[in-house]
């Protein structure tokens, strides 16, 4: 929830990454800062789930992250918000940061 928290930490270490898949609900209620943040950090945060394949899981993680949806019902808690996130960011955090953090490249 405290984005300038989290923001005073990955500034301090590097080589710290973040997963974001189990956060739907934190940024989504906060969608202009957590957009910002996202996108400062590009490169060091990114999407992972062992979640399994089911389809709404997806569909609502879409609609936070690639949309600008003003009311997203929650699936188990509260509603949330669309991020609009631009492409460099969606690639980063779909793709790119996984590889680096993998060592894929």
């Amino acid at each position: 929830n405290d984005l300038g928290a989290l923001s005073q930490v990955l500034d301090k270490f590097p080589n710290l990454y973040l997963d974001i898949s189990a956060r739907d609900y934190e940024i989504g209620r906060q969608p202009r800062a957590a957009g910002a943040f996202l996108e400062k950090y590009r490169g060091r945060v990114l999407f992972g789930t062992d979640m399994g394949r089911e389809q709404s899981m997806y569909e609502g993680w879409w609609r936070l992250l690639e949309t600008s949806d003003e009311y997203i019902p929650g699936r188990i808690w509260w509603p949330y918000y669309g991020l609009a996130l631009n492409a460099p960011t969606l690639r980063s955090l779909y793709r790119e940061t996984a590889l680096k953090v993998l060592n894929f490249r």
